[in-house]
Order: C-alpha cells, then structure tokens, then sequence
C-alpha cells in the first residue's frame, strides 16, 4: 500500500485537479493563475513537475519566460525561442527513439497568428505523446506590464487556437492586470485562484515530522511565528515567538534567538508598532554581536541594518544614521562588500536627512570608495548610483559645492555616462 501523501503532495494533486478542470473545458484557451505570494513557488514547481518521468498530465508544459516587448517583437519571440528549445532537446529524444522531423518555421518577423500555427504544428508532430501543448507565458517583466500584454493576449485569444493548445499566464492575486481581459473573454480565459493554504502546509509538515526535544519543538513554533506573522495575527506570533525564543536561549542557540526575534519584529512591523519592532531588532542583535562566528557576525550587521530602516520609518534619522555608522564598519570586517557599501550610504542619507550635511558627505564619499573597489558587475547590481546622487544633491545645496563635477566623472567613470538616467528611468 502507498504511503499517505504528505501536505505538500497533496497541494500537487489539487492543482492537478484545477489545471485538469481548465484542460477538459473545450472553450477555454487561456488559464489565468490568480495565486497569492505563497502559492507562486507551488505553481512554478507545478509546471516544472510536468516535464518529468513521475507526472501523470498527459501534456507538455513549455516554460517561455522571454522579456515582452510590443508589436510583432514578442510574437517572434516566442516562435524563435521554441525553435531553440528544440533544438536544444533534439539529440536527447533521438536516442530515445522519438521521431525528431518537426520543422519550425523561419523568417525575421512572426505574427500572433505565426504563433498559434507553430504551436499547433508542434503539438501535432508529437500528439502520440502529448494530448495539450501548453504555452507557460511568464516574461521576466511581467511586473512591469500593462496595456500592451493586455492588447497582445486579446489579439491571441481573437484568433481559431485548436483545443490541443493551451496557454497559461500568472496575474499578482493583489494586484491583477488581467481582470479585463478575463472579463472581455469570459469563455476563452479560466482564472483560479488555487487557495492552496501553503503556511497550514508548513505548519503540518513541523507537527509531522518525526523526533522530539527543543529543537523539534523550536521548528515547529518558528513555523507558526512566521504564519501568523504573515497573515498579521500578532497575538499569536507573540505567543509562538516568545516560546521559541525561550527554547533558543535555554539550548545557547543564538543564531535561532535571532531569528525568532527578526521573525517577530516582522510581526510587529506589520502590525505598525514600531517601538517594539526596533526593541525585537535589538534584541535580535544583542544575541550575535561581538561573536567570532562568521554566520553570526554576517547577521549582526543584518540586524543593526533592519534596526536602522526602522529607525527612518519612525523618522528618527539621526539615531538611524549612527546605527548605520556602526554596522558600517562590521561590514567591512566581514568581506561583505554590499552591505558595506549600503550602510555607508544610509549612514550618509540620514546624515543628510537630519540636517548634518558634512557627516552625510563623509560617508557618500565611504560608499563610492567601496564601489570602487567592486568587481563592475558587483558594481552595477549595487546602490552605487544613489551615494552617487546623494554626493551631487548635497553639492547642489552647497556643501563641498566646488567637489561636484570630481563626483560627476568619478560616477561616470565606475557605471558610465548614462548612470543618472538609468535612475531616473528606474524611479518612473
């Protein structure tokens, strides 16, 4: 007899019934994945199940996470980049003894119709072995689109797609795009929102899991802190942090002291008391600092940095600035050039922010050296260019004002010429 499945497994099969819901229904074409934060990862790990031995759906998912652009470009995208996967895969299912003649077409522009007829094509070549080719359409940008995904989705659904293909797209359950498309298509577009309660899975997992002693009891306890913490009951993320905590300092784990109480602090952030948040941080702190263990020291600038943010949302810039200065250092000693780089920075903007415009210079001028010494790539995925703006902002306001352009073409010289607007184009 097979084994129960546990909480995870079962979440699977239950998408397996929602997606079998979508594939059976003869009118629909295009399903609208409505997930909330938690259940994202579920669904990606869904499709990617799919393509292997153990899945049971007799249909082929096809990941294209190509960036969307306008017009025919992303038309062409899509049909190029199934024409690349093919070929990617053709030796592998060759020897498998899987016929491997299917054509993609070629040309320099495809349209939306291109699409559905090389889609179908494909589907059809390989029918013995797949009943739905299913297009997962997730670009990398998809948090930046708008009306034109809108319009190049309508213009797909407009058009004759055969039963055997399908398309799937992922809408943010808080923040939907797509509500009127699904609205304008009411028979092509299936939207679900899969519920799929992933904290009570976690939560079910700690409780099963065999063993017993503090440490058992700990993961369970840091389970429910992070749930109840996440769905903004603070009561019980009280309640389940305090214990934890307790257990973590009984057994001299200070590395789960802290992050029982980084887990509470969220708890209370959420719940917009800031003084007991910044009491959390700090206490999260006090279990770590001064430790010689590199994971410790590593989160003793994490929590001074966290302390430090809460200090800004309580606009208390100027104690803000000097958490910020001390961490900076414990940045440096920890080979951390990133944090380094950021606690300079902060330091220096809640300098500015509480009218010390020297100090903020001082550390401007901290946080560029650091980015200097970066590797460019490091470089250009750091928040160099805002030490950069803050170092001209303050110039323009008079504070070392003959200095301007010395920071100009030092700025030019580490992220090049267009770095203000690559910053202004990120802030619109």
């Amino acid at each position: 007899m097979a084994p129960p499945k546990n909480p995870i497994e079962k979440r699977f099969d239950k998408l397996a019934e929602l997606w079998t819901e979508f594939a059976e229904n003869d009118d629909a074409r295009l399903l609208r994945w409505l997930p909330d934060h938690d259940s994202l990862r579920m669904i990606d790990l869904f499709v990617e199940l799919q393509n292997e031995e153990v899945s049971e759906i007799p249909d082929l998912f096809v990941r294209f996470s190509d960036p969307f652009s306008e017009g025919p470009d992303y038309s062409s995208t899509l049909v190029r980049s199934l024409a690349e996967k093919y070929d990617e895969i053709q030796q592998d299912i060759a020897e498998e003894g899987i016929p491997t003649e299917w054509q993609p077409p070629t040309s320099d522009v495809f349209t939306t119709e291109k699409v559905v007829e090389t889609f179908t094509s494909f589907q059809q070549a390989y029918a013995s072995i797949m009943e739905h080719f299913v297009a997962v359409l997730v670009p990398e940008n998809s948090h930046q689109l708008g009306g034109s995904w809108h319009a190049w989705l309508s213009e797909l659904l407009s058009l004759e797609i055969p039963p055997s293909v399908r398309f799937m797209v992922i809408d943010d359950a808080e923040s939907p795009v797509l509500t009127e498309l699904a609205e304008q298509n009411p028979e092509r577009v299936l939207s679900i929102a899969p519920e799929l309660d992933m904290p009570g899975a976690y939560e079910q997992i700690a409780a099963e899991a065999p063993g017993s002693g503090p440490g058992h009891d700990f993961r369970q306890l840091y389970v429910k802190l992070n749930n109840a913490a996440g769905k903004g009951d603070l009561e019980s993320a009280k309640t389940a942090g305090e214990r934890a905590i307790v257990i973590a300092a009984e057994n001299n784990w200070p590395y789960l002291v802290t992050a029982a109480q980084m887990a509470l602090a969220a708890a209370y952030l959420g719940a917009g008391q800031i003084a007991d948040t910044i009491a959390c941080y700090q206490a999260a702190n006090a279990a770590v600092a001064g430790s010689e263990d590199p994971a410790e020291q590593k989160l003793d600038v994490q929590t001074r940095m966290a302390e430090g943010s809460a200090h800004i949302a309580d606009e208390q810039y100027g104690t803000a600035a000097d958490v910020f200065a001390n961490a900076a250092p414990l940045a440096e000693k920890t080979d951390d050039a990133t944090s380094h780089l950021e606690c300079s920075r902060m330091a220096g903007y809640c300098f500015e922010v509480d009218g010390q415009a020297e100090e903020a210079w001082q550390w401007g001028q901290q946080a560029v050296d650091v980015g200097a010494a970066m590797t460019a790539e490091d470089r250009e995925a750091s928040t160099l260019p805002y030490a950069g703006q803050m170092l001209i902002r303050l110039a323009d306001n008079g504070t070392n004002a003959d200095q301007k352009q010395d920071v100009q073409d030092r700025m030019e010289q580490l992220l090049g010429a267009e770095w203000e607007q690559t910053l202004e184009e990120a802030a619109s």
